[in-house]
């Protein structure tokens, strides 16, 4: 249903409402002048994967909150996927707690636009038992030479 909103510019919804099935995007790949999508609950790599395809997305939102259930959530998989957005200007992956260094360096040496990301309660050990990412892998970040702003509030990082 959604793949026939032709002008579509901007979606927020969650990852099961965007659409049925396990493909949830397959259908707005259609959506050209889809620039900003904002997802709750359900993030996983998989959505990642699916998001990889618009490739003229700006500004993407991915938060977690802090109340959601424990699950998956985005890890360095996912943010390899997310590095092959090149249009990128704006990230949001607040609450992710399985992303470690690997997944800032795939960020850092794939997304050149971006000028904006959120890895606010994202650093630490996750429930996972990963570690989470570490000084190093934030000056990884370094390469974004583009970037602006940087949230790390909550982040077990020095």
């Amino acid at each position: 249903m959604l793949h026939s909103l032709s002008g579509l510019r901007e979606l927020a919804c969650t990852a099961e409402a965007a659409e049925p099935g396990i493909n949830h995007f397959h259908n707005l790949r259609s959506l050209s002048l889809l620039t900003s999508l904002s997802l709750a609950e359900g993030i996983t790599d998989q959505v990642c994967l699916e998001v990889a395809f618009m490739q003229h997305l700006r500004h993407l939102d991915l938060s977690r909150s802090t109340g959601e259930d424990p699950g998956p959530t985005i890890s360095d998989t996912g943010c390899r996927q997310l590095a092959k957005l090149p249009s990128l200007m704006r990230l949001n992956l607040e609450g992710h707690t399985d992303i470690t260094d690997k997944g800032l360096a795939a960020l850092a040496a794939g997304l050149s636009a971006l000028t904006y990301l959120d890895m606010r309660q994202t650093g630490g050990q996750s429930e996972f038992g990963l570690d989470g990412f570490s000084d190093g892998g934030l000056e990884r970040l370094s390469q974004l030479q583009r970037l602006e702003c940087l949230r790390l509030s909550e982040c077990q990082v020095s």
